[in-house]
């Protein structure tokens, strides 16, 4: 699952031109990277991911209310 966080951090929150400037691959295969963590994201579920990405330290937790 941290993975998956994190893959989906990069995937999310960085351009996509820089990822396809250093993406060594083919071009389909980044699409089908993107679309597996797409699926992986709804399985895990959002507040658990967001969890994940808290824990590894690539979020600030959420305030409390």
């Amino acid at each position: 699952m941290v993975i998956v966080a994190a893959l989906n951090t990069l995937f999310n929150e960085v351009d996509r031109t820089i990822i396809t400037e250093h993406w060594s691959g083919k071009e389909d295969l980044l699409g089908t990277i993107q679309k597996v963590l797409a699926q992986a994201d709804q399985l895990i579920g959002k507040a658990r991911l967001e969890k994940i990405l808290e824990t590894i330290g690539l979020r600030k937790p959420a305030p409390l209310a």
